[in-house]
């Protein structure tokens, strides 16, 4: 793992310089990007994915209601009491 992190890093590196500076490439696109990743990676139950499927439908109605940081920690919160109340021996 460490070793893929590396090369990563040497490779975006190395080929920084052909990007232009207009920031089109944000720190916003790749940490969402890596975020659905490790979500996707770890849907191993029905369980998991049906608690997903929940967490995204509140977002989504809630999304008119709160500002975007304050809907993130509600979503966080109401997925961790959802999880908790359904525990399962993984």
């Amino acid at each position: 793992m460490y070793l893929a992190w590396g090369t990563g890093t040497a490779i975006g590196a190395y080929f920084t310089h052909w990007m232009n500076g207009d920031n089109t490439y944000g720190l916003e696109f790749a940490s969402t990007t890596c975020f659905i990743l490790l979500v996707i990676s770890d849907l191993i139950s029905l369980q998991r994915i049906l608690t997903l499927i929940f967490c995204a439908v509140y977002v989504l109605v809630c999304y008119t209601f709160f500002p975007t940081s304050v809907l993130l920690l509600l979503s966080g919160l109401v997925a961790f009491v959802i999880g908790f109340f359904s525990y399962e021996d993984v």
